[in-house]
């Protein structure tokens, strides 16, 4: 070059990176998930405060050796976006990558799940929520008989849902267990007095994981719902496959 000029540094090359990665087994280049700025600013001070109150509750509960009686519920949503299926082998001459996909009947369903520390979800009955049209009776036989479904104009749980599922099919399936502890996120849908009154009279205590920290607190939303929506996604792949259009209700 005739003259001295500064160049743009883009960052380190391939090159250099895949001999980092072999030098350094201890770590791995992965994809981040997508984190809202109010979630990043979650603090180890909030983390370590819940954690305190938490053990504070079970021990005075004297539960706290006693995983079948330490819960957590949330919902999750299922919706056309969360259906992306796995990876799959094409020629490096390709330039657009497109794989068949179904959508689901009736559009977004809404579900809500408990489930215990010893991971006993199979007698805490979910509730399945559809915006509009429930199972047809053919459908419902093959069901377990716990299991609820209700139909919402916003496809989303709200407070009447929540509570009837609290009442009529949570706490019922707990029988004798009482008392117990529940983990849970402090949305609207799941604080009212008259839910607090009732969960007091049972003999139940509520914990609300701090503020945008359900994607650390939270063990649904952690590991549970993740392995049901890439579970779910792989079964659209492989419907979409077969020519189907939709993901039936059923």
């Amino acid at each position: 070059m005739e003259h001295s000029e500064a160049l743009p540094w883009s960052g380190p090359s391939h090159k250099w990176l895949r001999n980092f990665l072999k030098r350094h087994k201890e770590v791995s280049l992965r994809k981040p998930h997508g984190l809202s700025r109010v979630r990043s600013k979650v603090t180890n001070e909030q983390i370590n405060e819940f954690y305190k109150l938490l053990d504070e509750t079970l021990q005075k509960l004297r539960i706290k050796n006693d995983p079948t009686k330490i819960f957590s519920f949330d919902e999750t949503g299922l919706h056309p976006k969360c259906l992306v299926g796995r990876k799959i082998i094409i020629t490096k001459s390709s330039k657009h990558l497109y794989q068949p996909t179904v959508s689901i009947s009736g559009g977004h369903i809404t579900l809500q799940l408990a489930i215990s520390a010893a991971d006993n979800t199979a007698d805490k009955a979910p509730l399945v929520i559809y915006s509009k049209y429930l199972l047809r009776n053919n459908f419902t036989e093959v069901i377990p008989e716990e299991w609820r479904f209700a139909t919402s104009e916003s496809r989303y749980i709200n407070s009447e849902l929540f509570l009837s599922w609290f009442q009529e099919s949570f706490v019922k399936q707990c029988g004798r267990a009482l008392p117990i502890c529940v983990v849970m996120n402090n949305h609207v849908t799941h604080l009212n007095k008259e839910l607090i009154d009732f969960a007091k009279k049972e003999h139940i205590d509520m914990i609300c994981v701090p503020a945008n920290s359900t994607h650390l607190l939270q063990p649904l939303d952690v590991g549970y719902y993740h392995l049901l929506k890439q579970n779910f996604a792989n079964l659209s792949v492989a419907l979409g496959y077969t020519g189907m259009k939709t993901v039936p209700k059923n």
